[in-house]
């Protein structure tokens, strides 16, 4: 009988294994393509890409976590108004989110354009992170913890 322990790492070798098998298979075929390769997409409206980041955020239930279970902790009563320290605290994680996201988005505009001018850096790219997923895959398959021992 297979413990859960034992499925999970089967799987999570597997979900590393088929985007290192695709990603090798893409570095070593003549004119393939990268993730970074520039394309030209439909332009969609400010006001439907206003809606689906509100959504995605709204509906998150990890926000929602932890505004309820970690934000609490740093507001002292003695401090003054709660609600006030409150709202701070939840404007300064969406301020911080704000940042972060930010950054994500002009490192990947900057990494593509990269990677759209330096073709070999694409494909040592490529690669790259085809080894290192086939090699993440290998190590937890063959890790001697509680959840691969229990495949021998």
């Amino acid at each position: 009988m297979c413990r859960p322990e034992a499925v999970t790492a089967v799987l999570s070798a597997a979900v590393l294994t088929v985007p290192a098998r695709c990603s090798a298979r893409k570095a070593v075929r003549p004119g393939g393509r990268s993730a970074f390769t520039n394309q030209e997409l439909a332009q969609d409206g400010t006001g439907k890409l206003f809606l689906m980041g509100f959504l995605t955020c709204l509906l998150n239930p990890k926000v929602a976590i932890l505004h309820i279970s970690l934000l609490p902790r740093f507001v002292d009563p003695t401090l003054g108004h709660v609600g006030l320290q409150g709202v701070l605290l939840g404007l300064t994680q969406i301020a911080m989110g704000v940042a972060g996201n930010a950054f994500f988005i002009v490192t990947a505009g900057s990494v593509a354009g990269f990677f759209g001018r330096h073709p070999l850096w694409q494909r040592v790219h490529r690669y790259v992170m085809g080894t290192a997923l086939a090699g993440f895959a290998v190590r937890i398959a063959t890790e001697r913890t509680g959840a691969a021992v229990a495949l021998r």
